[in-house]
């Protein structure tokens, strides 16, 4: 079982590697990605909140996280897949 855990991170984090330039300091773009998800979260939320349908959202910290994840992903793919 082990070794079939070690394959899959072998085949799934090989496109792990891209690295992001931030003022000439040099990031992976892991890093990056769930700043700008949280990022994009935080304006979903806020939208919700303006929009007064924050009574219908059930619990802020389960769908800021939910948010944050689906939005990480979504830049992923957009920026940094190859």
């Amino acid at each position: 079982m082990g070794k079939l855990i070690l394959l899959w991170l072998v085949v799934t984090m090989g496109g792990c590697g891209y690295d992001t330039t931030i003022y000439g300091m040099y990031f992976p773009s892991w890093v990056v990605t769930p700043l700008m998800g949280a990022g994009a979260a935080a304006l979903s939320l806020s939208f919700v909140a303006r929009t007064r349908m924050a009574p219908y959202v059930a619990s802020g910290i389960v769908i800021f996280s939910a948010l944050t994840l689906i939005y990480a992903v979504v830049f992923w793919s957009l920026f940094f897949e190859a």
